[in-house]
């Protein structure tokens, strides 16, 4: 593997270890607090962590989109076991009764919490000048973490 290659594998890893860390806390959360609390503490830093890496969206999907070493290396190393993480998550919540009866399945959910998570970020210039609103301000990052809740919420 050439060195550009292990700066990169380095850079989007970091990125990728810190989204881990916020999963990671969010499942821990899972199994202390009831699950609108957990989300309630969750959602906002999973809208905090993709406003300040957009450009990793954009990474994963170009490089997953074709096959190549790096893509196999997203898959293997953080993005299977991130969606596996999710999916344990999502059946334990489903099997507790913590989720009401008619919850989508893990296959829409994931999807879903990514939009909200990163759409706007990934949109940023369209969404200021289509609706006059700049996605990077405190406020509308915080108003994002307050929509991904209320999704989870529903």
């Amino acid at each position: 593997m050439c060195s550009s290659d292990l700066l990169w594998q380095a850079a989007v890893g970091e990125a990728l270890a810190q989204l881990q860390h916020h999963l990671a806390e969010l499942t821990s959360r899972l199994s202390t607090l009831p699950p609108h609390e957990a989300f309630r503490h969750g959602a906002p830093q999973l809208v905090q962590h993709a406003a300040q890496h957009a450009a990793l969206v954009r990474i994963v999907v170009e490089e997953t989109g074709r096959a190549s070493e790096r893509a196999e290396w997203l898959l293997r190393e953080h993005l299977m076991p991130m969606y596996g993480v999710a999916r344990l998550g999502w059946l334990h919540l489903q099997q507790t009764g913590a989720l009401r009866p008619d919850a989508p399945p893990i296959e829409h959910v994931i999807p879903s919490v990514l939009g909200l998570m990163h759409f706007a970020f990934l949109e940023a210039d369209v969404i200021q000048r289509a609706l006059g609103h700049d996605v990077q301000s405190p406020t509308y990052i915080a108003r994002q973490g307050e929509v991904l809740y209320q999704w989870f919420a529903t």
